[in-house]
């Protein structure tokens, strides 16, 4: 297992491919990763399920396909638009 809180956050889009690269190797070896991020797009290609805390709270487990459906988003909504609606409507 490999635990990792934003890894690509200061690293130059070519460092971030990399990092990406290196990362998506480790877990088609049987590696878990589980990342910490405030990029929702980041957590939305390179995750396969998101938890989503707030004030030491779960508020969500699942995917982000899940998290669009929970939020209730509107068709052309990206996930950052349902994530922010999403706490909205729990008063985060």
């Amino acid at each position: 297992m490999l635990l990792v809180d934003g890894p690509a956050g200061a690293l130059a889009p070519r460092q971030r491919q990399r990092l990406w690269g290196f990362i998506r190797a480790l877990t088609q070896r049987g590696t878990s990763v589980v990342f910490c991020t405030h990029d929702i797009s980041e957590a939305e290609r390179h995750g396969d399920r998101l938890l989503v805390l707030a004030d030491g709270e779960l508020l969500f487990n699942g995917t982000p396909a899940q998290l669009k459906i929970e939020a209730q988003a509107t068709e052309g909504e990206d996930l950052e638009q349902a994530f922010v609606g999403f706490l909205q409507a729990r008063g985060h």
